[in-house]
């Protein structure tokens, strides 16, 4: 594809990615998992090494952080 075909004229006109990519299934099983409020429930990730597991799921965590009131109750 020539830049001309692209709809920005340089990539400080792009608005910066806020959300993981290509692994919908991954992210959507994780939220599910947060949602889980039983005593001693824990998340496990794997997946093979530079796959973005670590970056999805500190995104993840500090986007619903921002959501959580001072109580620490999540309010999703």
């Amino acid at each position: 594809m020539p830049a001309s075909a692209l709809p920005f004229r340089s990539t400080a006109d792009v608005d910066p990615l806020t959300e993981t990519i290509g692994q919908p299934r991954a992210v959507e099983a994780f939220g599910l998992g947060l949602d889980v409020e039983a005593p001693g429930y824990n998340l496990f990730v794997t997946g093979i090494p530079g796959s973005g597991r670590e970056t999805m799921v500190r995104d993840y965590l500090d986007r619903v952080a921002r959501t959580l009131e001072a109580t620490g109750c999540y309010v999703g």
